[in-house]
């Protein structure tokens, strides 16, 4: 709640998604935003909707800023499922929280967490000095 400038108990929308690769699995999304800016979410079919094209498109809200972190962890039960692989799967975990712009203001609209099968993703970071 804290995260997204909520009280505790005020209403969120969910939104879980498995992306597939070759028709298996390689990562679980779960995203969390808040419901009073985004009246009828829940009531959008997401299986071959853009999420942040919908926040834009509907909502107005464009993404300014993304904070991430990953760490490495092992898959609990609940993903464990949702990702058909045996508990304590290694997992490369992608927690974020964005942003939007009002005038001069940051406004959170989003937390997200992804779970990542690390033997089906690759990453790459390219940096400059």
């Amino acid at each position: 709640a804290a995260m997204l400038h909520l009280k505790e108990g005020d209403p969120v929308f969910v939104l879980d998604r498995i992306i597939l690769a070759d028709g298996l699995p390689i990562c679980l999304t779960k995203a969390t935003l808040p419901y009073a800016l985004m009246i009828d979410i829940d009531k959008i079919d997401f299986s071959d909707a853009s999420l942040y094209d919908v926040l834009e498109s509907r909502y107005g809200y464009v993404v300014d800023r993304t904070a991430m972190t990953f760490e490495a962890s092992a898959a609990d039960r609940h993903v464990a499922e949702m990702l058909s692989v045996a508990e304590s799967t290694p997992l490369l975990i992608y927690n974020s929280i964005s942003y939007t712009r009002t005038g001069k203001h940051e406004l959170p609209i989003e937390i997200c967490a992804s779970y990542y099968l690390t033997d089906k993703i690759k990453y790459r970071l390219d940096k400059r000095r």
